[in-house]
Protein backbone atom coordinates (compact mmCIF):
# COMPACT_ATOMS: atom_id res chain seq x y z
CA UNK A 1 0.00 0.00 0.00
CA UNK A 2 1.13 3.72 -0.73
CA UNK A 3 1.27 5.83 1.52
CA UNK A 4 0.48 9.41 0.51
CA UNK A 5 2.49 12.58 2.00
CA UNK A 6 1.33 15.76 2.30
CA UNK A 7 3.39 18.68 0.58
CA UNK A 8 4.13 21.85 1.69
CA UNK A 9 2.82 24.49 -1.24
CA UNK A 10 5.55 26.70 -2.07
CA UNK A 11 4.21 30.14 -2.33
CA UNK A 12 6.14 31.41 -5.74
CA UNK A 13 8.39 33.84 -5.21
CA UNK A 14 7.88 37.72 -6.27
CA UNK A 15 10.23 38.44 -9.28
CA UNK A 16 12.07 42.37 -8.99
CA UNK A 17 14.69 43.20 -11.38
CA UNK A 18 16.35 46.73 -10.35
CA UNK A 19 18.93 48.59 -12.90
CA UNK A 20 21.83 50.54 -11.01
CA UNK A 21 23.37 53.68 -12.33
CA UNK A 22 26.94 52.48 -11.47
CA UNK A 23 28.74 49.52 -10.86
CA UNK A 24 29.51 49.51 -7.71
CA UNK A 25 27.70 51.24 -4.73
CA UNK A 26 24.42 50.68 -5.44
CA UNK A 27 24.57 47.29 -7.14
CA UNK A 28 26.34 45.76 -4.02
CA UNK A 29 23.99 47.71 -2.01
CA UNK A 30 20.51 46.31 -3.49
CA UNK A 31 22.30 42.78 -3.77
CA UNK A 32 23.17 42.53 -0.22
CA UNK A 33 19.75 43.36 0.37
CA UNK A 34 18.72 40.54 -1.94
CA UNK A 35 20.56 38.25 0.34
CA UNK A 36 19.02 38.43 3.41
CA UNK A 37 16.64 35.31 4.43
CA UNK A 38 13.78 37.44 4.49
CA UNK A 39 13.95 39.07 1.40
CA UNK A 40 15.48 35.84 -0.45
CA UNK A 41 12.80 33.65 1.18
CA UNK A 42 10.02 36.07 -0.81
CA UNK A 43 11.54 37.92 -3.59
CA UNK A 44 14.08 36.56 -6.45
CA UNK A 45 15.94 39.60 -7.27
CA UNK A 46 18.11 40.49 -10.23
CA UNK A 47 20.16 42.96 -9.85
CA UNK A 48 21.83 44.80 -13.36
CA UNK A 49 24.52 45.26 -13.86
CA UNK A 50 25.81 42.41 -12.21
CA UNK A 51 29.68 40.74 -11.85
CA UNK A 52 28.64 38.91 -14.79
CA UNK A 53 27.10 42.12 -16.78
CA UNK A 54 30.23 43.98 -16.44
CA UNK A 55 32.43 40.66 -17.65
CA UNK A 56 30.98 40.26 -20.76
CA UNK A 57 30.90 43.79 -21.58
CA UNK A 58 34.63 44.10 -20.61
CA UNK A 59 35.25 41.16 -23.37
CA UNK A 60 33.44 42.87 -26.56
CA UNK A 61 35.47 45.67 -28.25
CA UNK A 62 33.98 48.85 -28.18
CA UNK A 63 31.07 47.77 -25.86
CA UNK A 64 30.60 49.19 -22.23
CA UNK A 65 27.89 49.57 -19.69
CA UNK A 66 25.53 52.47 -20.11
CA UNK A 67 24.40 53.46 -16.38
CA UNK A 68 22.90 57.04 -16.75
CA UNK A 69 19.39 57.70 -16.42
CA UNK A 70 18.11 57.23 -20.02
CA UNK A 71 20.15 54.28 -20.69
CA UNK A 72 18.90 52.72 -17.40
CA UNK A 73 15.17 53.25 -17.95
CA UNK A 74 15.98 51.97 -21.40
CA UNK A 75 17.37 48.57 -20.44
CA UNK A 76 14.70 48.25 -17.51
CA UNK A 77 12.02 48.73 -20.34
CA UNK A 78 13.93 45.90 -22.58
CA UNK A 79 12.83 43.57 -19.21
CA UNK A 80 9.23 44.32 -18.88
CA UNK A 81 8.20 42.13 -21.28
CA UNK A 82 10.15 38.94 -19.50
CA UNK A 83 7.55 38.30 -16.74
CA UNK A 84 8.83 40.29 -13.94
CA UNK A 85 6.19 41.29 -11.04
CA UNK A 86 8.24 44.88 -11.17
CA UNK A 87 10.97 46.88 -12.43
CA UNK A 88 13.23 49.72 -10.77
CA UNK A 89 15.56 51.78 -12.19
CA UNK A 90 18.16 53.23 -9.54
CA UNK A 91 20.07 56.52 -9.97
CA UNK A 92 20.84 59.73 -8.95
CA UNK A 93 20.88 63.53 -10.61
CA UNK A 94 24.50 64.07 -9.98
CA UNK A 95 26.17 65.85 -12.80
CA UNK A 96 23.31 64.73 -15.16
CA UNK A 97 21.03 66.67 -17.56
CA UNK A 98 18.69 64.43 -19.07
CA UNK A 99 16.59 63.52 -16.13
CA UNK A 100 13.19 64.36 -17.65
CA UNK A 101 13.62 62.36 -19.93
CA UNK A 102 14.15 59.32 -17.75
CA UNK A 103 11.46 60.36 -14.93
CA UNK A 104 8.56 60.60 -18.30
CA UNK A 105 9.68 57.39 -19.94
CA UNK A 106 9.73 55.19 -16.50
CA UNK A 107 6.30 56.55 -16.03
CA UNK A 108 5.14 55.68 -19.76
CA UNK A 109 6.52 51.86 -19.33
CA UNK A 110 5.64 51.46 -15.65
CA UNK A 111 9.22 51.30 -14.12
CA UNK A 112 9.73 52.52 -10.31
CA UNK A 113 12.22 54.85 -9.45
CA UNK A 114 14.15 54.68 -6.80
CA UNK A 115 15.59 58.28 -6.97
CA UNK A 116 17.89 60.58 -5.34
CA UNK A 117 19.31 64.05 -5.39
CA UNK A 118 21.71 65.45 -5.32
CA UNK A 119 23.48 61.58 -4.94
CA UNK A 120 22.64 57.70 -3.49
CA UNK A 121 24.96 59.07 -0.44
CA UNK A 122 22.28 61.48 1.02
CA UNK A 123 20.00 57.93 1.32
CA UNK A 124 23.27 56.84 3.64
CA UNK A 125 23.41 60.46 5.64
CA UNK A 126 19.61 59.63 6.33
CA UNK A 127 20.61 56.69 8.42
CA UNK A 128 23.18 58.96 11.07
CA UNK A 129 20.67 61.99 11.02
CA UNK A 130 17.64 64.40 9.56
CA UNK A 131 19.57 66.64 7.28
CA UNK A 132 18.38 68.91 4.26
CA UNK A 133 21.43 70.68 3.14
CA UNK A 134 21.59 70.64 -0.74
CA UNK A 135 25.50 69.55 -1.22
CA UNK A 136 26.20 70.59 -4.78
CA UNK A 137 27.43 67.26 -5.60
CA UNK A 138 28.06 63.16 -3.97
CA UNK A 139 31.75 64.07 -2.54
CA UNK A 140 30.08 67.04 -0.34
CA UNK A 141 28.00 64.43 1.01
CA UNK A 142 30.96 61.88 1.44
CA UNK A 143 33.51 64.44 2.71
CA UNK A 144 30.15 65.33 5.26
CA UNK A 145 29.65 61.82 6.41
CA UNK A 146 33.45 61.37 7.26
CA UNK A 147 34.01 64.39 8.65
CA UNK A 148 30.94 64.04 10.76
CA UNK A 149 32.64 60.39 11.58
CA UNK A 150 29.38 58.40 10.99
CA UNK A 151 30.91 56.49 7.88
CA UNK A 152 34.66 57.14 6.87
CA UNK A 153 36.42 55.18 4.18
CA UNK A 154 33.49 55.69 2.39
CA UNK A 155 34.05 55.39 -1.69
CA UNK A 156 31.76 55.31 -5.00
CA UNK A 157 34.24 53.37 -6.85
CA UNK A 158 35.47 50.69 -3.85
CA UNK A 159 33.72 47.28 -4.83
CA UNK A 160 32.80 46.56 -0.62
CA UNK A 161 29.34 46.09 0.73
CA UNK A 162 28.09 48.79 2.62
CA UNK A 163 24.38 47.00 3.81
CA UNK A 164 25.94 45.34 6.82
CA UNK A 165 27.66 48.47 8.14
CA UNK A 166 24.06 50.08 7.85
CA UNK A 167 21.85 47.59 8.40
CA UNK A 168 20.47 48.41 12.16
CA UNK A 169 20.19 52.06 11.46
CA UNK A 170 17.84 51.12 7.98
CA UNK A 171 14.30 52.18 10.01
CA UNK A 172 15.77 55.26 11.35
CA UNK A 173 17.09 55.90 7.65
CA UNK A 174 13.48 55.74 6.23
CA UNK A 175 11.85 57.87 8.55
CA UNK A 176 14.34 59.84 7.73
CA UNK A 177 13.28 60.10 4.51
CA UNK A 178 9.87 60.59 5.15
CA UNK A 179 10.95 63.41 7.49
CA UNK A 180 12.93 65.10 4.45
CA UNK A 181 9.94 64.67 1.70
CA UNK A 182 7.62 66.65 4.27
CA UNK A 183 10.11 69.32 4.78
CA UNK A 184 10.44 69.62 0.97
CA UNK A 185 6.90 69.45 0.47
CA UNK A 186 6.12 73.13 -0.71
CA UNK A 187 9.39 72.88 -2.96
CA UNK A 188 8.00 69.90 -4.71
CA UNK A 189 4.72 71.51 -5.04
CA UNK A 190 6.92 75.03 -6.03
CA UNK A 191 8.48 72.54 -9.30
CA UNK A 192 5.28 71.26 -10.15
CA UNK A 193 6.05 67.60 -8.61
CA UNK A 194 9.47 67.21 -10.86
CA UNK A 195 11.56 65.46 -7.77
CA UNK A 196 14.50 65.35 -10.34
CA UNK A 197 14.71 69.43 -9.60
CA UNK A 198 14.63 69.30 -5.74
CA UNK A 199 17.81 69.26 -3.90
CA UNK A 200 17.76 67.32 -1.41
CA UNK A 201 15.49 64.19 -2.04
CA UNK A 202 14.88 60.78 -2.32
CA UNK A 203 12.55 57.32 -3.27
CA UNK A 204 15.06 55.42 -2.44
CA UNK A 205 13.00 54.62 1.00
CA UNK A 206 10.46 53.24 -1.53
CA UNK A 207 12.45 50.04 -2.84
CA UNK A 208 14.22 49.25 0.52
CA UNK A 209 10.79 49.14 2.14
CA UNK A 210 9.48 46.98 -0.82
CA UNK A 211 11.98 44.45 0.10
CA UNK A 212 12.23 44.16 3.71
CA UNK A 213 8.68 44.73 4.65
CA UNK A 214 8.74 47.98 6.59
CA UNK A 215 5.74 50.04 7.16
CA UNK A 216 5.40 53.79 5.36
CA UNK A 217 6.05 56.53 7.60
CA UNK A 218 4.05 59.72 7.69
CA UNK A 219 5.49 63.24 9.04
CA UNK A 220 3.05 65.93 10.35
CA UNK A 221 3.26 68.95 11.83
CA UNK A 222 1.43 69.46 15.16
CA UNK A 223 -2.61 70.42 15.02
CA UNK A 224 -2.42 69.32 11.30
CA UNK A 225 -4.18 66.86 10.50
CA UNK A 226 -3.39 63.48 8.41
CA UNK A 227 -5.42 61.54 6.16
CA UNK A 228 -3.93 57.67 5.76
CA UNK A 229 -6.23 55.74 4.31
CA UNK A 230 -9.29 55.48 6.26
CA UNK A 231 -8.21 57.64 9.11
CA UNK A 232 -7.64 60.70 10.06
CA UNK A 233 -4.94 61.53 12.90
CA UNK A 234 -4.59 65.01 14.41
CA UNK A 235 -1.69 65.76 16.90
CA UNK A 236 -3.32 67.81 18.86
CA UNK A 237 -0.76 68.68 21.74
CA UNK A 238 2.75 67.89 22.90
CA UNK A 239 3.98 68.26 26.54
CA UNK A 240 7.50 66.99 28.03
CA UNK A 241 7.36 65.90 31.70
CA UNK A 242 8.72 62.82 32.71
CA UNK A 243 8.62 61.41 29.17
CA UNK A 244 6.27 62.92 26.30
CA UNK A 245 2.71 63.26 26.38
CA UNK A 246 0.43 63.27 23.72
CA UNK A 247 -3.09 64.68 23.30
CA UNK A 248 -4.18 62.62 19.79
CA UNK A 249 -7.47 62.71 18.11
CA UNK A 250 -8.07 59.76 15.29
CA UNK A 251 -10.80 60.04 13.37
CA UNK A 252 -12.78 56.89 11.29
CA UNK A 253 -14.04 57.59 8.06
CA UNK A 254 -15.23 54.16 8.05
CA UNK A 255 -17.81 51.68 9.34
CA UNK A 256 -14.21 49.33 10.25
CA UNK A 257 -12.90 48.63 13.61
CA UNK A 258 -9.32 48.84 14.17
CA UNK A 259 -7.09 48.90 17.37
CA UNK A 260 -4.66 51.04 18.19
CA UNK A 261 -1.71 49.62 20.73
CA UNK A 262 0.91 51.12 22.76
CA UNK A 263 -0.41 54.66 23.03
CA UNK A 264 1.43 55.01 25.94
CA UNK A 265 4.76 53.76 25.22
CA UNK A 266 6.73 57.09 24.37
CA UNK A 267 9.84 57.36 27.14
CA UNK A 268 11.30 60.07 27.88
CA UNK A 269 14.03 59.30 25.77
CA UNK A 270 13.18 59.83 22.43
CA UNK A 271 15.01 62.98 21.75
CA UNK A 272 14.99 62.71 18.30
CA UNK A 273 11.46 63.86 18.44
CA UNK A 274 11.22 68.30 18.21
CA UNK A 275 9.27 70.26 20.37
CA UNK A 276 7.68 71.95 17.02
CA UNK A 277 6.57 68.81 15.41
CA UNK A 278 6.25 64.90 15.93
CA UNK A 279 6.11 61.79 14.01
CA UNK A 280 3.09 59.41 13.77
CA UNK A 281 3.76 56.00 13.24
CA UNK A 282 0.23 54.30 13.01
CA UNK A 283 0.16 50.36 11.94
CA UNK A 284 -2.71 49.82 10.44
CA UNK A 285 -4.20 46.07 9.69
CA UNK A 286 -5.12 45.34 6.23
Amino acid sequence: MTRKTKRKSRQLKQTIYIVCEGTNTERIYFEAIGQQPDVFEKYDITVYPSEEDQRKASKKEGESIKTDAVNLVKRAKEEINNNYNEVWAVFDKDGYTKHEKAFSDAQKHGIKLAFSSIAFEHWILLHYEQNRTAFPKSQNVIDYLAEKCYYTGYSKKADISIYPRLKERTETAIENAAWLGREMEKNRAACDDKIYELNPYTTVDDLVRKLLGFNPVTYGYITETLRINDISITVNDVQRHCGITLRVSIFNHRNISYSVNNLCDWGGDKEAYEIDRIRVAARIPC
